[in-house]
């Protein structure tokens, strides 16, 4: 904000007025175009009461060009200011990659379409920089969930087969059988949608994800990594939780995702600094069961998960 607008006092119900002689106006800071344009538009509102009052010597007006100038320029810094340096580098990096990708549309691309390469740079994954490893938050499943867990996966695995082989959409029973149930145990309030859109406004992407956790405001993304390919599913997951962060307006500090295709699991936390992950696995029995202690080791991840945000989001409003 300029020096000149800095000298506002606050007037009856809001209003901004300024009141400056003349020498004064050069003090405070405006240039000879912006003096030029204040007595332009004291002349052009010579009407207006008490807009010329002590012989010219003092001037009281509403200067609606220099503050919206001002007003402008201060709701732009206000906005980069909440930007990280890592964020903005980010968006500069995403923004670069598809505004010359032959399958933009609209000026976005889909989730599937970012590749790994550009999305770990962007990230800071390949130079360290804004990316790194994190401690997941953790609730202990109670017996009787965990119970309930494992019974969908036997069952799921009896009727389709183990979960790493076959068509791609049967892992999702799998990763919701954990899901679901940790998602109902928290609490009532959180909802599970299947196969969500999100569409971002600055980040330049949108797309669907397999499961989309809504707690309130806040969500959680969560992306199936086909054909076990993890580099390409982490792609897609930061990407859309860049989205969620936008569409959140910053109000959601952390967004969380995860990567899976139920064998293996990453777990991700993203805020405006950085991206990290946490990983662990599903160990089978020699049938293809499912091993009871590894998948509570997932569950109590994806719970303290969702419990924190559960939280995050009832503490914002």
């Amino acid at each position: 904000m300029s020096e000149a607008l800095k000298t506002f006092r606050t007037g009856p119900r809001g209003r901004r007025l300024y009141f400056l002689y003349d020498k004064e106006l050069e003090d405070a800071g405006l240039d000879e175009a912006e003096r030029k344009e204040k007595n332009r538009l004291v002349d052009k509102e010579d009407s207006l009461k008490g807009a010329v009052i002590n012989e010219g010597k003092i001037v009281q007006t509403l200067v609606a060009k220099l503050l919206d100038m001002d007003m402008t320029e201060s709701r732009r810094s206000s906005t980069d200011s909440v930007k990280s340096v890592q964020r903005k580098r980010r968006l500069e990096i995403l923004q670069d990659y598809v505004s010359t990708h032959k399958k933009k549309l609209d000026g976005k691309l889909a989730f599937s379409e970012y590749d790994w390469t550009i999305v770990s740079d962007a990230f800071g994954v390949k130079s360290g920089f804004g990316a790194g490893i994190f401690d997941p938050p953790t609730v202990n499943v109670p017996s009787d969930t965990l119970d309930e867990v494992m019974c969908n996966l036997k069952l799921f695995r009896k009727a389709m087969g183990r979960p790493s082989t076959g068509v791609e959409a049967k892992k999702r029973y799998f990763i919701g059988a954990v899901i679901f149930s940790c998602a109902v145990f928290v609490s009532d309030e959180i909802a599970v949608d299947i196969e969500s859109s999100l569409v971002g406004k600055e980040v330049p992407a949108n797309g669907n994800v397999e499961f989309l956790v809504r707690i309130g405001n806040f969500v959680i993304c969560i992306v199936e990594a086909k054909k076990s390919d993890f580099d390409q599913g982490r792609a897609q997951n930061y990407v859309a939780c860049e989205v969620a962060y936008e569409l959140n307006g910053g109000r959601q500090s952390i967004v969380y995702g995860i990567v899976s295709n139920f064998v293996d699991w990453i777990f991700v936390r993203l805020t405006d600094e950085a991206v990290k992950e946490a990983e662990d696995s599903v160990s089978f029995d020699k049938e293809g069961y499912p091993d009871r202690a590894s998948v509570e080791k997932i569950c109590n991840v994806v719970m303290g998960i969702f419990a924190e945000m559960k939280g995050l989001a009832s503490s914002s409003q």
